[in-house]
């Protein structure tokens, strides 16, 4: 619902399922990331890894 309602008002969302296809997407798009939105918790890393990864 809330890739929905960013793509509705003009933003490109990349959707992941983990937090390495995450990385993956982010490395391989070309352009800046502007937003992170993430679970604190996660199976692989938690967020704040994340983000600094």
């Amino acid at each position: 619902m809330t890739t929905m309602m960013l793509e509705r008002q003009g933003y490109t969302v990349m959707g992941a399922s983990t937090p390495v296809e995450a990385i993956r997407l982010a490395t391989e798009h070309a352009g800046e990331v502007h937003l992170l939105m993430t679970d604190v918790v996660m199976p692989e890393m938690n967020g704040i890894n994340l983000f600094f990864n």
